[in-house]
């Protein structure tokens, strides 16, 4: 009875939601999943500062009352994503199945329209993706051509409502024109890649499109991949000019230039951006953490950098390991670092569905050959969610995985995970035979690196 009157008391506050008073300031995002049994969907924005958990009933019927701007966000099941315009005061509705979500996705409301635009945009630019090493071999006119008419293409599709900000589709539109010199950028680099001529350059105009370029919108730098990749490609010419000039490592010559972007929201945020992949690989964790406060001025980064470089600190060589206790193995029995001590222990993180971790699985088996017998024991923890137990099992017995395999317990979720503050996979941890960490990010199989840092180690 208590379950009952719960779920009657969300659904009459999602109708009550919808009343014109409520509708001025609030967001309605109601839907309904189809073959799930999901607790909760989560919705983000399209640069992530956003990013927020919607609870699924028994049924598959979720509504939420939001307080949000007008922008592009993401339904993500876990599985599928499902990008939609949602306007601020707006209602839209979403339905569809999670294991056809092609076939059965219903949009309905005021931001349905910019639904549709983005689905059909997704399929135009899945159909270019496919073809990327022919358009990247035509020649400059022809290349020109094909690009322009994609973006003349998606331009035409774009609707027009009373319900879509008109400041969002021209956000929209810049963000098509900012994909366009993005490939412009890149076509010196990729047509010698697609032609096998090495000796390829561009004609002296080529790139004048790219002189009309600033990096002074910080509204299309949180929006749009296409404008980060633009900045990004501009701070790496000029890196490479400063670090081959001044004898600097990659990291010196990255924040040097970094230093120099004039608005300080946008140098903020490709600041941000960037540190949560510098801080989990750098080699001098200390000077990393030292060159990015120095430069940034956002307070909301600064503690979230800090947290990362607290918990990686802790993790540092020397100091004794966060433990795993009774993750199960492919044998369904239980396994424990303890269980493990008085060997070195190399741990391998990955998952079924990440491509680059499965690309070090033949270097790390050749590891294991080479020092097989010795006094080091070889890990592997999965973190795939655990509805994905079984396909873990499968690709193990498949792929004729060697060494200790295991699942965490909560994938990414887990203690261990979390201990060691692992944001992305692969990731690779050695561990001496006490249990005191010896580097919290070792380097991959199919480094050299690896086999030196073991010969000294006499391992």
């Amino acid at each position: 009875m208590k379950l009952k009157h719960s779920l009657l008391v969300a659904l009459t506050w999602c109708v009550l939601s919808c009343n014109s008073t409520r509708k001025e300031a609030y967001t309605i995002l109601k839907g309904k999943l189809l073959n799930s049994d999901l607790s909760e969907i989560k919705l983000n924005s399209d640069d992530q500062y956003f990013d927020h958990r919607i609870q699924v009933n028994a049924d598959g019927t979720f509504c939420d009352t939001l307080d949000l701007k007008d922008g592009r966000y993401t339904l993500f099941d876990g599985k599928n994503n499902v990008i939609t315009y949602i306007g601020k005061g707006n209602e839209l509705s979403v339905e569809y199945d999670v294991l056809a979500l092609e076939q059965s996705l219903k949009v309905e409301g005021e931001g349905a329209k910019m639904t549709d635009y983005f689905i059909a945009k997704n399929k135009i630019l899945q159909a270019e993706y496919a073809k990327t090493n022919e358009i990247f071999a035509l020649d400059e006119a022809a290349f020109k051509k094909t690009i322009d008419s994609i973006r003349s293409v998606l331009t035409a599709l774009l609707p027009e409502s009373p319900y879509i900000a008109k400041s969002f589709i021209d956000k929209e539109k810049r963000s098509l024109k900012y994909a366009y010199l993005d490939k412009l950028n890149q076509y010196e680099q990729r047509h010698q890649y697609s032609t096998k001529n090495s000796d390829f350059k561009v004609s002296n105009t080529f790139l004048n499109p790219l002189d009309e370029m600033t990096f002074d919108r910080a509204e299309d730098y949180q929006y749009t991949i296409d404008y980060k990749n633009l900045l990004a490609r501009e701070i790496g010419k000029k890196a490479l000019v400063v670090r081959e000039r001044d004898s600097l490592t990659y990291e010196e010559s990255f924040f040097r230039v970094v230093k120099d972007i004039s608005n300080e929201q946008i140098r903020n945020m490709f600041l941000f951006d960037n540190m949560r992949y510098l801080i989990l690989t750098t080699e001098d964790l200390d000077n990393t953490y030292s060159s990015f406060k120095a430069i940034s001025s956002d307070p909301n980064h600064l503690k979230d950098v800090t947290k990362t470089y607290d918990a990686l600190k802790s993790v540092s060589k020397g100091n004794p390991s966060p433990k795993f206790t009774k993750y199960k193995n492919h044998s369904g029995e239980a396994t424990s670092l303890d269980d493990l001590q008085g060997s070195y222990v190399y741990i391998d993180i990955w998952a079924t569905w990440c491509a680059p971790c499965k690309a070090e699985i033949p270097f790390l088996q050749k590891i294991e050959k080479k020092f097989h017998g010795k006094n080091i024991k070889f890990v592997s923890i999965s973190v795939d969610v655990a509805k994905d137990y079984e396909t873990w099992k499968k690709m193990v017995t498949d792929m004729n995985l060697t060494g200790i395999q295991l699942f965490a317990d909560n994938n990414f979720e887990s203690e261990f995970i979390k201990g060691y503050a692992i944001r992305s996979i692969p990731r690779f941890i050695l561990i001496d035979p006490q249990g005191i960490i010896v580097d919290g990010n070792a380097p991959r199989p199919s480094n050299p690196k690896l086999v030196e840092l073991f010969n000294e180690l006499e391992i």
